[in-house]
Parts: structure tokens; sequence; C-alpha cells
């Protein structure tokens, strides 16, 4: 079983090469950065349209999959 930073980059070939930078983690832990991260810097870095989207799929799924009259979808 692969674990840590490398092993998801081995599995997402194709993310931003910063967001595993080791440099810029040390830096931000050495600066405290990492304990001062708010859920609304979260929730602003999340493509809300595309969460939107995400959310009215798994009711989709759930409802086809759950009321027998809904299954031909």
């Amino acid at each position: 079983m692969d674990i840590g930073i490398t092993a998801i980059y081995c599995e997402f070939g194709d993310i931003n090469l910063t967001a595993i930078d080791l440099e810029d983690k040390i830096r931000r832990v050495a600066e405290n950065q990492v304990g001062n991260f708010k859920v609304e810097r979260l929730l602003a870095m999340i493509g809300q349209r595309h969460l939107g989207t995400v959310f009215e799929l798994h009711w989709l799924r759930t409802l086809t999959n759950s009321i027998p009259e809904l299954s031909t979808w």
C-alpha cells in the first residue's frame, strides 16, 4: 500500500505540483501558517458551483437507486 504525499502524486498524476512542495510546507509550518488555517479559507478554495453539482448528482443517484419507479434512470 502506498502512503504519503508521493503516493498521492502517483495516483493523481495531473495535480498542481505546488500542492506537494515540501519546501513550501516546511516554510508554512515554521511560520505557523498551518495552525491559522480557517474554515472560511477552505470554503473559498472549493469550487462551490462544482460542489453543488456533485451534491445534486449524489441525490439523483440515491433516488434512482432507492425508488423502483426511477430505476430505469
